[in-house]
């Protein structure tokens, strides 16, 4: 098993910036002609009218490059080289929101295991933050380390989820081993050897 800090951060939601017409078309359920029924309906089958947002000409990237820019001025066009700040933030919510998921989908595996109730009797996991994931609630609540790394989040240690934050975790510390690959990583992985 795998307990990790809660830092790891759906994306769910669509971001592309949509033209007005488009953007009328996914918002109004009239008579369309073949073609925008089914793109339509294909952009719905995945996702939700609510998702979708009309993205003003002077706040799109696409628009810079869709428009025609001379390459003089394109070299100084923060909107072209920089992600608009709303965008950014954006961004960061729904990949938050997809670690999450991704974290609760592990867990689900871990809750459907034979001898999970002793698990989670003996390393003390609970739920908190209303967010469904389960956290490592130990001596660790008592100490002056940063709350995420007191409630440390539980994960299966033959998970493919565990898998990669391993794997990305001992890249961090350039193939270090297992002792600096925990220890920068801010993981313990139960079992290893370290």
């Amino acid at each position: 098993m795998l307990l990790l800090p809660t830092t790891l951060r759906s994306v769910y939601k669509r971001t592309t910036p949509l033209t007005k017409l488009v953007t009328r078309w996914i918002n109004n359920s009239g008579e369309w002609k073949q073609f925008v029924h089914q793109q339509e309906n294909e952009m719905l089958r995945i996702t939700r009218k609510e998702d979708w947002a009309h993205c003003p000409e002077k706040q799109n990237p696409a628009d810079v490059g869709s428009r025609g820019e001379l390459l003089s001025k394109l070299k100084d066009n923060e909107l072209w080289w920089k992600d608009p700040a709303w965008l950014s933030m954006l961004q960061r919510e729904e990949l938050g929101e997809a670690e999450r998921t991704w974290i609760r989908c592990a867990q689900d595996k871990l809750k459907s295991d034979r001898n999970y109730n002793n698990l989670a009797r003996k390393l003390k996991l609970e739920e908190r933050d209303n967010d469904g994931i389960l956290r490592c609630i130990g001596r660790l609540e008592n100490s002056d380390l940063e709350l995420e790394l007191q409630q440390l989040i539980i994960l299966p240690k033959h998970h493919k989820l565990s898998k990669l934050v391993k794997e990305e975790c001992h890249r961090r510390t350039h193939h270090s081993g297992v002792r600096s690959t925990l220890a920068r990583a801010e993981i313990t992985v139960l079992g290893a050897k370290g």
